[in-house]
């Protein structure tokens, strides 16, 4: 088959970028054709160039051009069908990643903010109705099968949805042929949108099976001599000093060198943007695959974002998460269910290596309390989820396989 995977192919971010990296490999394992619909709507692309340098954009356009077989550039639905039409693809697969949003025009009134209050204006991607959802089909002559790989609704507020809404949305989903979704927030937001008639199964990130689908990870090796790293290294991925001050850095980085453990600070594509008292600084322009191998051979991860976690939790590496994720309002009050980060730990049996940093009031944990934790982290118990959870991504992409086969044939 020719499987055409929409996803954010585009995206400066370095866990969307090996997720369908990820998603590319396994097309290619089980002997298909994969082709990345290079779908950029104009008001997510403004976003990137808006928020990220040009050379880390560049570093991430690098990435795409060496591991994507990208289609033509699509800005509209129409463009995708074009796409699918001219390259005879098959079926369709959608995501992973934040592919199920919809944000409500209450749930995007900001308070505080600079201006008081503001309005946070979506991208496309963010609101239906977009090409996550399947219009594209509108413009084929012959619909293509579809199947949604571990969807994230990324915090909407589904019970905010209007009735017309919902039905609007159900008759969207209930033409997919396979829907499975990475957090049970999205699960509750599908229930809701198909009146319990859809309740899909809760699969893992395809970053969880990165070294079962990837096999040209650079090695440690590589990774130490590149970077100028000894053996033993603990990262942090920080956005900002909002609640760790540099004091606590220096505290905590007292505490490793006791230990022989270098304090290393790990960029994000946006950059450095905070006061610290790190030994080093891995800045960007950085490549997703070094971004991948610096987490995978580290001695411990400590900060915020999701796949960082998911690549730690994959190869069994110790970690704290600042959880930035979950509906907050006015930074008092947190919904911390709604939080990505706060499901796969509850998962995995790790909530108590998690701190919410949303909340303006929460008392951010102290640094032994933090190094305590990475030193004494359950490596074997972290291994068994991840083991198993590969296992649970192997049996999804073969029902997708089978789901959107059948109907090709049918």
């Amino acid at each position: 088959m020719k499987i055409g995977i929409i996803a954010y192919n585009a995206a400066c971010n370095f866990g969307a970028n090996l997720q369908l990296l990820s998603t590319v490999e396994n097309v290619k394992k089980n002997g298909h054709d994969p082709y990345v619909i290079n779908w950029i709507p104009i008001t997510l692309e403004s976003g990137y160039i808006r928020t990220i340098v040009p050379e880390q954009r560049a570093a991430h356009e690098s990435f795409r051009n060496k591991y994507y077989n990208e289609t033509n550039l699509c800005r509209t639905a129409e463009d995708v069908a074009r796409e699918i039409e001219n390259n005879n693809i098959d079926a369709i697969i959608i995501g992973s990643d934040a592919v199920a949003q919809h944000h409500p025009f209450f749930s995007r009134i900001l308070f505080p903010s600079k201006r008081i209050i503001s309005i946070r204006k979506p991208s496309e991607d963010q609101c239906f109705p977009n090409v996550f959802w399947g219009t594209f089909n509108d413009y084929l002559k012959i619909p293509r099968p579809i199947a949604i790989l571990s969807a994230s609704c990324q915090n909407s507020a589904y019970k905010q949805f209007s009735s017309k809404l919902k039905k609007e949305m159900y008759d969207r989903i209930k033409a997919f042929k396979f829907i499975s979704v990475r957090d049970d927030w999205t699960q509750k937001m599908y229930k809701c949108i198909s009146g319990g008639e859809i309740e899909p199964a809760v699969t893992p990130d395809p970053v969880f099976a990165f070294n079962y689908n990837v096999d040209f990870v650079p090695t440690k090796e590589e990774i130490l001599k590149k970077f100028d790293l000894p053996e033993k290294y603990i990262l942090f991925g920080l956005f900002n000093n909002h609640k760790i001050s540099e004091k606590w850095t220096t505290d905590f980085k007292a505490l490793a060198f006791k230990d022989n453990y270098a304090c290393v600070l790990l960029s994000f594509p946006q950059g450095i943007n905070l006061k610290h008292d790190f030994d080093r600084i891995i800045n960007t322009p950085l490549d997703p695959m070094d971004w991948y191998a610096l987490i995978k051979y580290s001695s411990g991860y400590i900060g915020h974002n999701m796949h960082p976690l998911v690549v730690a939790m994959h190869n069994s590496v110790p970690f704290y998460s600042l959880d930035n994720y979950g509906i907050a309002k006015m930074r008092l009050f947190v919904n911390e269910k709604s939080s990505k980060i706060y499901h796969i730990l509850g998962l995995a049996g790790f909530l108590s290596y998690r701190h919410c940093d949303l909340n303006i009031f929460s008392k951010f944990p102290a640094p032994q309390k933090i190094y305590d934790k990475i030193m004494n982290f359950d490596t074997d118990k972290c291994k068994s989820f991840s083991v198993a959870y590969l296992e649970k991504y192997k049996d999804m992409m073969e029902s997708i396989y089978v789901a959107i086969n059948d109907n090709i044939k049918s």
